[in-house]
């Protein structure tokens, strides 16, 4: 809320992907009223996923444990992109090779309490093909704590998608949050 009061923005728009959906559902429990509109895009922050991840993580991530290496660490990356984002695979395998501390754990999960004064709308959009979050136990958790709910969308493709589908989204996300403004 600092930035915002230093920008002198009363009520801003918010879009968070993965963690960063975690991070909007914390400034909505924390600062509703300055929320005009929200997307969350495949969001943490709802429940802590074990299952999916554990079923398509573990291994690589044993195998990069014993070998420490680029092959490795592109299996552990694999589930999650794809070939979706080479840059973004870099981007983590440069932080890792930096010794860079990594937070894993996001906020919440949030409850309805924690977010019942956000009267704002909010899109969704899953992802059927997550490794982390099964998209119909998202969108159960989000429209049970989320009051205003009122854009669903299901992306058919992984947690982090295709340059094409991202390219897609980002229009019709686009249009939803300005529509709101």
């Amino acid at each position: 809320s600092k930035l915002l009061d230093a920008l002198q923005i009363d009520t801003c728009a918010l879009l968070g992907m993965s963690f960063g959906g975690a991070v909007v559902l914390d400034f909505a429990a924390l600062m509703p009223q300055r929320i005009n509109a929200a997307t969350l895009w495949v969001p943490a922050g709802f429940f802590r996923p074990l299952w999916r991840p554990l079923k398509n993580l573990l291994l690589p991530t044993l195998s990069f444990k014993l070998h420490s290496d680029k092959p490795h660490f592109d299996q552990i990356m694999q589930p999650l992109l794809g070939d979706n984002w080479p840059a973004l695979r870099q981007f983590y395998y440069a932080v890792y090779e930096a010794g860079l501390p990594l937070m894993l754990v996001p906020p919440g999960p949030f409850k309805q309490s924690d977010l019942s004064q956000l009267k704002a709308p909010v899109q969704l959009v899953v992802a059927e093909q997550d490794i982390y979050f099964a998209p119909d136990k998202l969108i159960r958790l989000a429209q049970d704590v989320l009051p205003e709910v009122t854009d669903l969308l299901r992306l058919d493709d992984l947690h982090v998608p295709t340059p094409e589908n991202r390219m897609a989204m980002a229009q019709r996300l686009g249009a939803f949050l300005h529509q709101q403004l």
